[in-house]
This record gives C-alpha cells, sequence and structure tokens, in this order.
C-alpha cells in the first residue's frame, strides 16, 4: 500500500489544547478545487487583458492569490489530466492512459489524503461515475443529482460541514458543443455551415468530418466566450458562499482547466477526445491556474513554470500534511512575496484520440518534453519507428540543435523512469490483468445479469441520464466487457469493478444522445475468480427529444 502518514496542524492544535492553552487556534485551511473543462488561459483576463470574456469572479480571485502564468496539463484531454492532479504522477505512472483505465486502489491521492486528515470530503461532480476516476478516494454517489442540479446549489446545500472540508467542482461549460454551457445542447443557435452547426450540437467533431466556412472562427470563438461567462458565474456563486458562511479566508481555492482547447489555431477545434485527434499544441497544454488562500501572497503574477502533477505537493504542504511518494510533482513555495518552482521541464503523453481512440490503437502513444520555449513530440505507432518532431513554443531559435538533444535525452530517460515507477506502483497495491478471451472461454456461465434487460431501450427521462448495471453476485473483483456500434465506429474494452453494480452518469440530455449514436450497447459480466461469467446482454440508448 503507498497510504502516508499525514500530520495536519489540527494535530498540533488539539494537542496544545489539551495542555491547556488557552490560545485561540484557528481550523486547518479548507479546500475547494474547481476545474474547469477545456478552457484556455488566454480568453481570460488575468492572463490577456485584452481577452473579451467577461469573467468578474476569476478577476477578483485573481487579486486574492496567485495567478501562474506558465502553468502546463500533461496532457490533452480530461481523465489522465485529473488523475494527475490527484496523485501527483505523469499518466505513465498512474496508468490512467486509455478509456476504462483506472489507477490502482490504494494509490495515494488528495482525497484520500484529506479524508485520512480529516477532512469532509464533497464531490460535486460527475465524473466520479466513470470508470477513469473510480479509485479517486471519493464517497459514492456525488453530491450532485444530475445535470439539472447547479453544483453551487448542492455546496450551499451540502455546508455548513464540519471544517475542514474539501470539495470538488468540474465545470464543463467550455467544453463543445460551443454555446450550450456544457453538453446541453437541444438546437442550433447560429445556422450555417455542416462544422458549424455540428459544433453548437455535438460533444464530439471528429477531425475531418465536416466543413468549415469563412467567419465561422469567429462565431464559435463569441459562443466559446459565453460558455467561459457561464463557467465563471458558477465560480462567482461558490466563492460567494463561502464568504457568505465566513469561510473565504480560512480556504485554499485552485482554479485550473484540464486541458486548453484548439479554435482553427492549427485547423479544426476541440481536443483530443473531441476531434479524436491529439495533438501537443501550446493551445491544449497551457491551462489557467490561480491559487488563493492561507498561506499564498495575494495580488501576484508568477511566471515560473509548473505542471498539474505539481499541485498535490504544493497543496499538501500548504494543508500542513505530508507529501506521499512516490511523486514526479514538484512542491512550489510561497516565500512571502517570493514564488519558486523547481520545474525546468514539462513532460506530457497521450493516446492518439483521447478518450475515443480505436481499439487497435490504443497502445499508439504521443509523448512530449519541453522546456517552456521548445517542444520535442514523439510519435508511437505500432509497426513503425517512433519519430520525434521539434516545435518551437517561443521564437525562432528556441529549438537550436543543442537544445534538441538534450530535450530527446530527458525524454529518453524519462520513459524509462516512467516504466520502473508504474512497475513499482502495481507490485504495492492489489490491481490485476483483465482475464484473456481464452481463458473466459472455459467460463461456466452462471452470473446473470438483472438490469439492463434489453428489452427496452434506455430512456433519459426513466434514469435522468444514469445508466446502471447489475448482477447476480457477492462483493468481489468483476471485469465489464463491453462492445459498442458496429463496423468502422465499433470499439470494445474492459474495466474492473469491485461490486455486482454499476451506475455511470448522470449524463445531460445532449450527451446522452450522443450515446445514442453508438448504438448497439453489448456488455457482459466476469468474475475471474470464480471462473464465472454471464452472457452477453445486448441494448440499446434512446435518443430523447429536446426539453420546449
Amino acid at each position: 500500500m503507498l497510504r502516508s502518514i499525514c500530520s495536519p496542524l489540527i494535530v498540533v492544535a488539539l494537542i496544545g489544547f489539551g495542555c491547556g492553552s488557552d490560545r485561540e487556534v484557528s481550523p486547518p485551511p479548507n479546500l475547494v478545487l474547481v476545474t474547469i473543462d477545456s478552457l484556455r488561459p488566454d480568453k481570460l483576463r488575468p492572463w490577456n487583458p485584452e481577452a473579451q470574456a467577461a469573467t468578474p469572479a476569476m478577476d477578483t480571485l485573481a487579486t486574492r492569490g496567485v495567478v501562474f502564468r506558465n502553468a502546463w496539463t500533461v496532457t490533452p484531454w480530461t481523465a489522465p489530466s485529473v488523475i494527475s492532479i490527484f496523485t501527483g504522477l505523469y499518466p505513465p505512472s498512474h496508468g490512467v492512459v486509455n478509456r476504462d483505465d483506472t489507477s490502482p486502489p490504494g494509490m495515494d491521492t488528495l482525497t484520500t489524503i484529506l479524508d485520512a486528515a480529516g477532512y469532509e470530503i464533497g464531490d460535486f461532480t460527475f465524473l466520479t461515475g466513470i470508470p477513469n476516476f473510480r479509485n479517486l478516494g471519493f464517497p459514492n454517489p456525488p453530491l450532485i443529482k444530475g445535470h439539472r442540479d447547479s453544483p453551487d446549489s448542492a455546496f450551499a446545500s451540502w455546508l455548513p460541514q464540519p471544517q475542514p472540508f474539501f470539495a470538488w467542482f468540474h465545470l464543463i461549460e467550455p467544453h463543445l458543443p460551443y454555446g450550450a454551457t456544457g453538453y446541453r445542447a437541444t438546437r442550433v443557435r447560429i445556422a450555417g455551415s455542416t462544422g458549424l452547426e455540428r459544433a453548437q450540437l455535438r460533444a464530439e467533431v471528429p477531425f475531418g468530418t465536416v466543413e468549415f466556412e469563412t467567419g465561422d472562427r469567429e462565431i464559435l470563438r463569441d459562443l466559446y466566450n459565453e460558455d467561459i461567462e457561464a463557467a465563471d458565474a458558477v465560480l462567482g456563486r461558490i466563492v460567494e458562499i463561502l464568504d457568505a458562511l465566513l469561510l473565504l479566508d480560512n480556504t485554499v481555492i485552485v482554479v485550473t482547466a484540464d486541458h486548453g482547447e484548439e479554435l482553427f489555431d492549427h485547423g479544426w477545434i476541440g481536443h483530443a477526445s473531441t476531434a479524436i485527434r491529439a495533438t501537443l499544441e501550446t493551445e491544449v497544454l497551457r491551462v489557467p491556474l490561480i491559487i488563493a488562500g492561507p498561506g499564498v501572497p495575494a495580488g501576484q503574477v508568477s511566471d515560473e513554470m509548473v505542471q498539474h502533477v505539481d499541485l498535490l505537493p504544493t497543496l499538501c504542504r500548504l494543508l500542513g500534511l505530508d507529501i506521499p511518494r512516490p511523486l514526479d510533482g514538484l512542491e512550489v513555495k510561497f516565500g512571502g512575496r517570493r514564488i519558486t518552482s523547481r520545474r525546468d521541464t514539462l513532460y506530457f503523453d497521450t493516446s492518439t484520440g483521447g478518450n475515443l481512440t480505436p481499439v487497435d490503437r490504443r497502445r499508439d502513444r504521443l509523448r512530449g518534453v519541453s522546456n517552456g520555449r521548445c517542444l520535442v513530440a514523439r510519435t508511437v505507432e505500432a509497426d513503425r519507428p517512433a519519430f520525434d518532431r521539434a516545435t518551437p513554443v517561443t521564437g525562432d531559435t528556441a529549438c537550436k540543435d543543442s537544445i534538441v538533444r538534450t530535450l530527446t535525452s530527458r525524454l529518453n530517460t524519462w520513459e524509462e523512469e516512467q516504466v520502473a515507477q508504474r512497475l513499482s506502483i502495481l507490485q504495492s497495491t492489489s490491481v490485476g490483468a483483465a482475464p484473456s478471451k481464452e481463458d473466459v472461454e472455459g467460463y461456466a456461465e452462471s452470473i446473470r445479469v438483472t438490469h439492463p434487460s434489453g428489452s427496452e431501450p434506455l430512456a433519459w427521462d426513466d434514469t435522468l441520464g444514469l445508466i446502471e448495471a447489475a448482477w447476480t453476485g457477492k462483493a468481489e473483483d468483476y471485469w465489464i466487457e463491453y462492445e459498442i456500434g458496429r463496423g468502422l465506429q465499433a470499439v470494445s474494452g474492459a474495466f474492473a469493478v469491485n461490486q455486482p453494480r454499476l451506475s455511470v452518469g448522470p449524463f445531460p440530455r445532449s450527451f446522452w444522445n450522443d450515446l445514442a449514436t453508438h448504438n448497439p450497447y453489448r456488455i457482459r459480466i466476469l468474475a475471474p475468480g470464480r471462473r464465472l461469467k454471464s452472457p452477453w446482454v445486448v441494448f440499446e440508448i434512446e435518443t430523447t427529444a429536446p426539453r420546449p
């Protein structure tokens, strides 16, 4: 097990109180983490004074803390990025590199560390119902009932909790479709090209599948700015709730994005999982980052280079907790008005199409290394030699031959270190591989799936966007095999659960309708420990009519 022993400041406070101290001791700081999907920093005024989106909440928060102008994600899609924030590890180490991957149970995460330190835990996201995020340590189910609920309203109902507390929000407003404040698209607001209309209706716009016209860039930019403003409004309400309850001064608030977004900067829109084409362009890798609260100087702007993996050690130190090991992240230190980071190299890793990477390309990788001025990207594909490409991030001379050689050497070393670290983590935690197809053929077919029945399509109105499965059995390790769609659009895979049921979602209406385009769905349950399986169950997702 990798569990660390955390010693929060509250322990010191309690010891002092027990010894007869009559000095009033403040509780440990609370923590609020707000991750905003697909948000670019250059569209925000704290980073770009000429940005068109009005973001009063973020502007005000910037005056209360530190704006990091040189912050980077680890990948251009959500799951590996979020897991890296919570573990302080790069994707090859924590293992979430493809659809269905889950970090090993027993691994230290920000949530488990805070839970062990006595923090109340609040999950105001929909992500923890997805396999990638299952071992983050959050209670199940989340505290929002679906996308009809506003997370700030659920937060207001949850507070006041005993302090200290940790609350996580994942805001999806800037994600495709644009102008729909998240996945809530019901209609095309601005008619036009096939690309313009799809970008207003669907969460995916696969590269090369639609046509755009002159003027679409400006229209979609304006819709994207509207979505940014909608996300900022939610952030503002979260801060107002803290302020009204007199909790703001003792709460560390972190605002960042899981990744950025391309807006025709390189010929397309979106990011790896929406374009189904991963790139390591600056627009999808650079992210906003604000840290504000106790222990953080107010009104500061830092050009220190930081990456998502650095958040875990930095927050542990701010909250008075021990920093776990192993760790890829480096602590950012706040010394008075001086902010220092020891990071001089950035590393990136992604599958070729994010969450929608085809099964036959799951082993293909796009990796990168950068010193902040030059980026060396490495493409690794099956049956082809790997090849590197150097791209300047700033200035035409940023990628001199000597610099490229140094970065390439660092990337080679990093890849080797990540493999060794991954093996060490797997040996220290309880995780196994999915059973082979050949082995499964010998299983007895005695597990019965009780839901879904497959006789009727799953309707959004009946489930409020939640997809649930249940089967006969006891609490043990299961694997769920799935096959989705037909022909060239078909995907398949497997992921582990540790109980005889599964709940995924809830999904908003427009995302639900996207799922319906991939019908049919086939699932089978495997219990490797007892060599049992279920028959395949086939079901469909019913398209729902838009709400009036």
